[in-house]
């Protein structure tokens, strides 16, 4: 009788012990292991392929999400990007008067087709005086025009502009600089720009005939099929202004004036015989940013159709070194599969897709 009691009493006490440790186990994190990931990258790679070898539209995120969900298992969340040399979507913020910002909308449009992939643009403008606003560290744009502008910028500014650039961010300035904006550091910063005295007024030239990259870095290039594509009807650039400014580096040169066949020079003293700039492209940027500046920002100029498509080319250029998310997620040691297709109907562009795979938990 006893002992039939005390077998009663264990039988109560295991079960009460599994009772209680079941959810304590159940709530113990999953430990993804080594054969976890590889089983991942497998699955994105098989994945990735196949629906690429279906034709998947790869710019439709309902279709590419469609596809996924079909294929993978409520446990597992994706991430897909593209890196293009102009991204499918470009967010433009112009720091611009309620005048010149009509005139800046209608260069940039609100998309455009190249190799046969709508890259859409999404402009909105921001008072000079709003500044704090344009450069703080949490902008969420991906190029900012500083059009016929020239703020002074606070050390906090100039520093919150560091970082936006140094996360892909990219700026463009479109102006006729004079001496005291060229003082400026953050000119210096992005372009490394002098100023030198050649007389009284700066030169300028009616028309040129002819668009040579003489210094052509990479990103030049990309610039420039961009400007290729956008105006396949170019014969030559009116009506830019020489300025007495110059760079200390001229392999960061991205287009030289040039009149007459031959490039203009500066001539007499530091830079003697160096070529007088039109625009800077990257002259000392932090990370992946982007900066180019573009002189003469008259408006009664800018309605050169050539004019327009390199101001045009160059903030999407600029707006471009960030990778562009078509779908994505949250996630925990994800893996990741990659191709890269070619487009050129336009220009030849490498396009490269990012899958990534991961657990929810």
């Amino acid at each position: 009788m006893r002992k039939g009691f005390l077998h009663i009493v264990e039988a109560i006490l295991v079960v009460a012990i599994v009772f209680f440790t079941l959810p304590q186990f159940s709530t113990i994190p999953r430990i993804v292991s080594s054969w976890d990931n590889a089983r991942l990258t497998l699955m994105a790679e098989d994945i990735l392929f196949s629906m690429d070898s279906n034709q998947t539209n790869w710019f439709d995120a309902d279709e590419v999400t469609g596809k996924l969900e079909s294929l993978l298992s409520p446990t597992v969340t994706y991430r897909v990007s593209t890196t293009l040399d102009v991204r499918p979507f470009v967010n433009v913020t112009c720091v611009c008067g309620p005048l010149e910002y009509p005139v800046f909308t209608g260069i940039m449009g609100s998309s455009v087709t190249l190799n046969g992939i709508e890259r859409k643009i999404e402009n909105r403008r921001v008072n000079p005086g709003g500044l704090d606003f344009s450069l703080n560290r949490n902008l969420d744009t991906d190029v900012i025009v500083f059009f016929d502008e020239h703020p002074s910028l606070t050390a906090e500014q100039e520093e919150n502009l560091s970082t936006f650039m140094s996360n892909g961010g990219g700026v463009v300035q479109f102006r006729e600089l004079e001496d005291t904006d060229v003082g400026d550091s953050w000119h210096d910063m992005l372009f490394g720009m002098d100023w030198v005295y050649e007389g009284d007024s700066a030169r300028t030239v009616t028309a040129q005939s002819d668009f040579s990259f003489l210094y052509s870095t990479d990103e030049a290039y990309k610039a420039k099929k961009i400007f290729g594509a956008l105006y396949p009807g170019f014969t030559g650039f009116s009506n830019f202004a020489l300025e007495n400014v110059t760079v200390e580096d001229p392999e960061k040169v991205l287009v030289q004036q040039y009149q007459g066949g031959s490039p203009s020079v500066y001539s007499g003293g530091p830079y003697d015989g160096r070529p007088v700039p039109m625009s800077v492209i990257n002259y000392n940027v932090r990370g992946s940013g982007r900066a180019a500046w573009m002189s003469n920002a008259s408006l009664d100029i800018i309605t050169g159709p050539e004019n327009r498509m390199l101001l045009r080319s160059l903030v999407l250029w600029a707006g471009s070194a960030k990778p562009f998310d078509i779908v994505g997620g949250s996630m925990k040691k994800s893996a990741r599969a990659t191709i890269t297709k070619v487009v050129n109907a336009n220009f030849f562009e490498p396009v490269r897709i990012d899958m990534s795979l991961g657990y929810i938990y």
